[in-house]
């Protein structure tokens, strides 16, 4: 694998504890480590081996998924379909792509402002 990838690593770290009230089992702890990227090359798990690399002591389970997007725009057929997630662990394109589809179907962009105003107009009290 070349050491220059085109696309970006994520990591994304959860931590909780497992308490048992009834003090039946030892207290656990857990932490879940989520590592994500467009694959590049036949070998996934190399591609994330800089990530893995960082974390110690892991039960690994690595899934690859394949990423969809709609063969059309929708706005011929009134049928607007999202995109696949993809490796942003931070849901950016995720909101981008709901944007995206909002102005699809209404032909306006999504403003955050009009919202406010509804929210707060006195005449819905």
């Amino acid at each position: 694998m070349n050491n220059k990838q085109e696309y970006d690593i994520y990591i994304s770290i959860v931590k909780y504890n497992l308490v048992d009230w009834n003090h039946e089992w030892p207290e656990m702890e857990a932490v879940i480590a989520m590592i994500s990227t467009n694959v590049e090359t036949a070998d996934p798990e190399a591609e994330i081996e800089p990530a893995l690399a960082l974390l110690r002591d892991i039960e690994e389970n690595v899934t690859v998924s394949d990423c969809y997007r709609p063969r059309e725009d929708g706005t011929e057929s009134q049928l607007f379909i999202s995109q696949s997630y993809d490796a942003q662990n931070n849901f950016e394109t995720t909101c981008l792509d709901v944007f995206d589809i909002f102005r699809r179907g209404t032909g306006k962009d999504f403003d955050f402002f009009k919202l406010y105003e509804t929210k707060f107009d006195t005449r819905f009290f």
